[in-house]
């Protein structure tokens, strides 16, 4: 609980793909995949495979601020 109240809750922002032609329109090719999108709906990025620390702060935490720009 700590830690949610720190950092939040990082599932608030998942959609579901339940019949999974979205996920075959952005052209996913493997699972888990994270992507960057910013408020137009366009892509900034993909991330295929387990997103690990080192990409989330190389990567994913710029875009996420550039995104909210």
């Amino acid at each position: 609980r700590r830690w949610l109240d720190r950092h939040g809750d990082p599932y608030t922002r998942i959609g579901a793909d339940i019949d999974g032609r979205t996920g075959i329109e952005f052209g996913i090719s493997g699972v888990p995949e994270t992507f960057v999108v910013d408020g137009r709906g366009r892509i900034l990025a993909q991330h295929i495979g387990v997103l690990t620390e080192e990409a989330l702060e190389d990567r994913i935490r710029p875009l996420l601020k550039e995104a909210a720009e």
